[in-house]
């Protein structure tokens, strides 16, 4: 016959009234074995086995809900129950284990150390010495990069005689301390680690390494030549090399270099690292010397990247560094692969024109006639160079400074240039009249007002999408190709950029303006250096389309340097128009700026501003398409959802009593109240919770109403509690073992917590503690969640905040401490009616409790002056005014 689930509840609770604990404790198993997911149940059931003293049955009951909630994953709710476990029973190896789990998966890195400290503590009191290096083990694994804690592990494990454990930490800690720059910290550790294991190589060579970032490059050296081997060993070697380069002993380390790639070329890479040291130190030529050394090897290990971008780190340097572009173009070949290498070998050609060198730019302009013979530039440049040379045939014996390229001339790729778009038809479209500039096209203006705006919100991508619409209509139209190239570049898309501003310089270059067009190709060069090409000619083609001559000459430089002083001028008036507001002044010097010399850092703030300027000043509100493309450009995923006032949980002891009537009196949305009964032993009864919508644990702040939905609850001992229940005290060893002193200071490497607070996180935890009488735990964590947090702040943080550990310490029987909190919340401005009120009436309630009648009638006038209908607040005053 099926269980008549509630005849037997009901009879549970008889027993519970009339102290027959044991009886309903039978009772409440035969429900659960009936309905084993009825959770509030075996609640229910562990706080009877609490108040008959029976710990393992209740560890037991509450240990079995941590389970099924953390399966459920309702983990904060997992971490209440797991620290209700450890409350009657602090030596819960288990529960406070797996609270420190808990704690690490939620983020709680310092919560996580201390209870896994617990633990490790209470295993080394029982002698469970082993297991407690692995819980300390676990401590290192929550903070990996805090080598104090690791220091403190080494020390822990010599203690207990593990000498290779404490060699293999103290060299972990060492490591974490030099790449943090605390090298003497780094060499005490290494030092301690050699001291315990002397033939351990890897001690010895980070040993050394310390030694020499220190300077001590002798002692480094010393220590390095003890090490006793017959056989090749690179890896003291490479150390060697190493110390040698960082002291700037440079013949010593390339003579190891060479030594270890005679060996085994797979060290070619300490050739790089040569390449490297000179290239910081301003010297080019040897650094490209020493990338010469192992171009070929590189290459053939596939690993022709390492040399191609220390050459271009080079080049970035210095862009007309010709060994370097030699060296490039070398490993272009030797690699096989398509790049741009006619654009080099102009650039190269061009270089040694201008150096006077004009044999070997001869040699360069052959080259590039051999490689593309349907060139006439080609040819033309190689004729100059040959009649300024007095010759005109081919008997001069040129030098060979490149390799042969003919074999790989098909997979030569060149990017556009100059003189591949057709300049006729550019002028001939550029002399258009565009409908733009003519003021015929609404259209088109209204594509530059929505790719403006939403360049002010940072939408690049969606501003260029615009921008391009106009180009469609009008392809050169130049103030848009400067929009686009902007863009790109605020977008961190430099390649794109580069090749705006190669558009750009053609269309200039139609228009016969060769001073923007130059600066325009300097600035693609800088973009993107990889493109490695110059403009050839003085101006742009004549309207006939004939190409002017060849900058082979005295032609001035692209990017000549501006008058710094008019820069500085112009710097300033950009900043007096900002803090005037004229934005379109601003605009012209920026303008102006950017004519004279490519976009520094110091412009880029300034058109930062300008974009956050422009953007505050926006009056229109933009189109329903707009609008949505904005939104569509936001995160897909929504931020935590912020409790509102309207999820605040409200109790009240009057409520309880109130008629149907008195619907239109609504208490304040969004807070948890708490009424003082007038007498102060009177117990406070919940009544049904707000229904929460916490982002994190929807269900959570319901735990009250299913743990204590049965009836028990009203007549049964607060879980509260269980705090006085006697626990055996655990079994200790002998002072002798010497492990509390190096177990403390292990503590004291903890004491310092850079954990980011985690309002959410913790102010769940201080929910759910509340709702299971844990409210010491719950004021630690309501207590973490303010941190950070302001009264003045927007949202409704602080007073949530403010209110719960109000009703906290109510609840403790604190209520003095409470009126603190209460006012504290009071103080936050900017808070709706509503919200003070209710805070009001909580501070009226926490006075009237203390036994401060006066100042609890005060603040119950200034809540009765606002609303005479506010709950109960009629009646309170008028029983507080006969008491006084």
């Amino acid at each position: 016959m099926a269980l008549n689930k509630a005849k037997v509840l009901k009879s549970a609770e008889k027993y519970v009234l009339q102290g027959k604990i044991s009886h309903a404790i039978l009772e409440y198993q035969r429900l659960i074995k009936e309905d084993p997911t009825d959770l509030p149940l075996v609640n229910t059931l562990g706080d009877l086995h609490v108040r008959i003293g029976n710990i393992p049955e209740a560890v037991k009951c509450f240990t079995r809900l941590a389970e099924s909630y953390d399966n459920g994953g309702f983990v904060v709710r997992a971490i209440a129950m797991y620290k209700k476990v450890s409350k009657i029973d602090p030596g819960q190896l288990q529960a406070l284990s797996r609270l420190a789990d808990l704690y690490l998966r939620q983020g709680l890195n310092s919560d996580a150390r201390a209870h896994y400290l617990q633990v490790a503590e209470n295993l080394l009191r029982k002698n469970e010495i082993e297991t407690a290096a692995s819980i300390l083990q676990k401590t290192i694994e929550v903070d990996p990069e805090n080598p104090t804690i690791e220091g403190r592990l080494a020390e822990v494990c010599l203690k207990l005689g593990k000498k290779s454990e404490a060699a293999r930490a103290f060299q972990s800690a060492a490591q974490k301390f030099r790449r943090k720059g605390s090298l003497a910290e780094a060499e005490s550790h290494l030092r301690k680690a050699y001291e315990l294991d002397e033939n351990n190589l890897s001690v010895l060579l980070s040993y050394a390494g310390v030694l020499t970032d220190l300077g001590k490059t002798e002692e480094a050296l010393s220590y390095l030549g003890r090490i006793q081997f017959n056989d090749f060993n690179p890896e003291v070697q490479e150390a060697i090399f190493s110390i040698y380069l960082k002291s700037g002993r440079l013949k010593e380390a390339e003579e190891t270099a060479s030594h270890l790639v005679e060996l085994d070329n797979n060290y070619y890479k300490l050739y790089l690292s040569l390449a490297k040291f000179h290239t910081e130190h301003g010297d080019f030529e040897s650094a490209v010397s020493q990338i010469g050394k192992v171009v070929e090897v590189a290459v053939e290990k596939a690993d022709g990247n390492a040399a191609e971008s220390q050459l271009k780190v080079i080049l970035q340097r210095d862009p007309d560094h010709i060994p370097a572009l030699l060296q490039l173009i070398k490993l272009y070949k030797l690699s096989n692969t398509p790049h741009d290498i006619s654009s080099l070998l102009e650039k190269i050609g061009g270089l040694y024109v201008k150096r006077d060198q004009l044999l070997e730019a001869a040699s360069i302009f052959t080259e590039l006639a051999r490689l593309e013979p349907s060139n006439p530039s080609h040819h033309d440049n190689l004729a100059q160079v040959k009649d300024r040379l007095g010759s005109k045939g081919e008997d001069i014996e040129l030098p060979q400074l490149i390799p042969d390229m003919t074999s790989i001339a098909d997979k030569f790729v060149s990017e556009p240039t100059l003189k591949t778009i057709a300049a006729a038809d550019i002028q001939e479209k550029v002399d258009e009249e565009s409908p733009l500039q003519s003021g015929s096209d609404e259209r088109v203006k209204g594509f530059i007002v929505e790719g403006d705006l939403f360049s002010s919100y940072g939408l690049y991508q969606k501003a260029i999408d615009q921008y391009k619409k106009v180009l469609e209509v009008i392809p050169n139209h130049v103030e848009i190709h400067e929009k686009i190239r902007d863009m790109y570049a605020k977008g961190g898309d430099l390649q794109k950029a580069a090749q705006e501003c190669l558009v750009l310089s053609n269309i200039y270059i139609a228009r016969n303006d060769a001073d923007n067009a130059n600066r325009n190709f300097t600035l693609a060069y800088q973009y993107d250096p990889n493109l490695h090409q110059e403009p050839i000619y003085k101006g742009g083609p004549s309207k006939d389309g004939d190409s002017a001559e060849p900058t082979i000459g005295s032609k001035k430089e692209a990017g000549s340097a501006a008058d710094p002083k008019r820069l500085q001028e112009l710097l300033e008036e950009i900043d007096f128009y900002f803090d005037q507001g004229f934005l379109s002044e601003a605009k012209n010097c920026i303008d102006e700026y950017v004519r004279l010399v490519p976009a520094d850092a110091e412009l880029f703030k300034r058109l930062d501003r300008y974009d956050a300027l422009s953007k505050a000043k926006l009056s229109e509100a933009p189109s329903p398409e707009i609008v949505d493309l904005l939104l569509e450009s936001e995160h897909s995923a929504e931020p935590p959802a912020k409790l509102g006032i309207e999820q605040f949980e409200t109790i009240s002891a009057s409520a309880t009593n109130a008629s149907v009537e008195d619907k239109e009196i609504e208490p304040a949305q969004g807070f948890e109240t708490t009424a003082v009964a007038q007498d102060a032993k009177t117990v406070i009864e919940p009544i049904t919770a707000t229904k929460s919508a916490e982002s994190f644990d929807e269900i959570m702040i319901n735990l009250d109403r299913e743990l204590k939905s049965s009836s028990l609850e009203s007549v049964g001992r607060p879980v509260s509690n269980i705090k006085d229940t006697p626990v055996e005290p655990l079994p200790t060893v002998e002072a002798s073992s010497g492990l509390e002193d190096v177990f403390a200071e292990f503590k004291a490497g903890l004491e310092d917590d850079n954990d980011v607070p985690d309002y959410e996180t913790h102010y769940n935890l201080g929910i759910a503690f509340k709702e299971m009488g844990l409210l010491e735990e719950a004021i630690a964590e309501f207590q973490k969640a303010l941190i950070g947090q302001s009264p003045n702040d927007s949202g409704e943080e602080f007073v949530k905040c403010c209110n719960m550990l109000g009703l906290c310490f109510v609840e403790k029987g604190l209520p003095q401490v409470a009126v603190k909190w209460f006012t504290k919340g009071l103080s936050s401005p900017g808070r709706d009616e509503e919200t003070y009120q209710a805070l009001r009436y909580d501070l009226g309630c926490a006075h009237q409790q203390v036994g401060n009648a006066k100042a609890a009638l005060d603040t119950f006038l200034d809540v009765y002056a606002i609303n005479i209908n506010y709950r109960d607040v009629a009646e309170r005053i008028e029983n507080l005014k006969k008491s006084l």
